[in-house]
């Protein structure tokens, strides 16, 4: 786990991101208002609400008028982003001033790269068997290469048997070069 303490929020980058991201409410608040009004045109819902309201007494005719409703809608909408944007703002460099009363918010943070793993148990650990360590395998030593175990019917190369030759690499096994 990693301790970090939020001291200090960058007010500039804050009205960016909060500007982007009240463009893109008013966005789809005009356009879901927009869907939203044409789907309950097409129903009639509207022509509902206009019949109830003259059959509710007071009216001789009351229409609904789309065009009105619509730029009502943007100009409100406008508003309210501005107001969000602001007051988002103004939270920002409120939380700044507190934080240098407070010291700040604690945050506690796990990072997945740190993560550490319960140890095993060396016997148990394959890294520190004397076959991973090429220093301790029975073909790195010169008196104890003929003790080699063969594999698959097959001597072990020795480290002599494999180096590098002229460019070329050589070795008992036999290599394609592509």
């Amino acid at each position: 786990m990693v301790h970090r303490v939020v001291r200090h929020v960058e007010v500039w980058s804050v009205a960016k991101v909060v500007t982007v991201f009240a463009i893109c409410g008013y966005i789809i608040g005009m356009v879901s208002g927009y869907l939203l009004w044409r789907a309950a045109d097409r129903v009639g819902t509207i022509d509902g609400i206009e019949g109830f309201m003259e059959d509710s007494g007071g009216y001789d005719s009351f229409v609904i008028l789309g065009d009105v409703v619509f730029r009502a809608a943007a100009i409100g909408g406008a508003v309210v982003a501005v107001l969000f944007v602001a007051m988002v703002i103004l939270a920002a460099v409120l939380f700044n001033l507190i934080s240098d009363l407070t010291g700040g918010i604690r945050m506690t943070a796990i990072d997945e790269d740190l993560i550490v793993t319960p140890a095993r148990r060396p016997e148990a650990d394959p890294a520190r068997r004397p076959e991973a360590d090429p220093a301790r395998r029975p073909e790195a030593d010169p008196a104890r290469r003929q003790q080699a175990t063969p594999v698959n019917g097959h001597a072990v190369p020795s480290a002599e048997e494999t180096t590098t030759t002229g460019g070329a690499e050589s070795s008992s096994a036999g290599t394609s070069s592509g």
